[in-house]
């Protein structure tokens, strides 16, 4: 899927399926087919295949070629199949627009295009949505291991405290991370 949004009075603004991309700020690449990585890469922008994402040594996650910034990280999220699961993301940043690259859905993905014009930063450019959207990861990553955090003293008292913790703490915990 390709979802690509533009500017509209500080609001992220989603732009009809099969309009011309080539005015939007972000353009978001979920699981996407040849043709939607094409029409990326007549913009100018080299797309990564899920292979090159899963491969890419952690030296170079972060690297520029021609003027672009190209990040990958690996978050977690929602398989295709609605399992829980860990995967890469790789952000391209260049002068005029954000492209993401994912194959599974972290929840900022589906938060942030909604909040982006309450983020301190707006959405007035590609560099104010990735950092607008990648505070949005950070807050969900903190949430998720205070959550962790949480259940994990709730097993240690049950443990060494002499407390009954319910369930399998090994769910407790798995659940906790999503």
């Amino acid at each position: 899927m390709l979802y690509a949004y533009r500017d509209h009075d500080g609001r992220l603004q989603r732009m009809e399926a099969g309009a011309e991309i080539a005015g939007a700020l972000w353009i978001d690449l979920y699981a996407p087919q040849e043709a939607q990585v094409a029409a990326v890469a007549a913009l100018g922008l080299e797309v990564p295949t899920l292979q090159d994402m899963e491969e890419i040594e952690i030296s170079s996650r972060l690297y520029r070629q021609g003027g672009v910034d190209y990040m990958t990280v690996v978050l977690p999220g929602m398989s295709t199949g609605h399992a829980p699961m860990a995967g890469p993301v790789t952000f391209i940043l260049s002068e005029t627009r954000l492209v993401t690259v994912r194959h599974h859905a972290p929840r900022p993905f589906e938060t942030f295009p909604d909040r982006a014009d309450r983020s301190a930063l707006g959405a007035g450019s590609a560099e104010r949505i990735f950092l607008g959207l990648t505070d949005e990861i950070v807050a969900r990553l903190a949430d998720l291991l205070e959550g962790a955090g949480a259940e994990l003293d709730a097993a240690a008292r049950g443990v060494f405290g002499g407390e009954t913790v319910d369930g399998d703490p090994r769910l407790i915990i798995a659940a906790a991370v999503l």
